[in-house]
């Protein structure tokens, strides 16, 4: 599997100072994945960054064997997004 990241994603992820390797942890051990109806996906992932527990939502689409990163960002609001319940 490769990662490939948009140029508007690469942006979002230095502006919100989200690493690379955090997201590709997300992609490759997802806690949950979504797909949308217009074939997106999202991949969830459970962080603590000091005591808060975020949610990290990278948005991201398949082609053949790549993995391309359309934008992501960390929210506090997990009840609203994650599915799966709380671990």
């Amino acid at each position: 599997m490769q990662i490939a990241y948009t140029k508007h994603s690469e942006g979002q992820l230095l502006e919100r100072n989200i690493s690379k390797s955090t997201v590709e942890k997300a992609l490759v051990q997802p806690d949950e994945t979504i797909v949308k109806s217009n074939g997106q996906i999202i991949a969830h992932k459970l962080l603590f960054l000091g005591k808060t527990r975020f949610l990290l939502r990278v948005f991201y689409s398949e082609e053949f064997d790549t993995k391309r990163v359309l934008t992501a960002y960390l929210t506090t609001k997990i009840d609203k997004y994650y599915r799966k319940g709380l671990k």
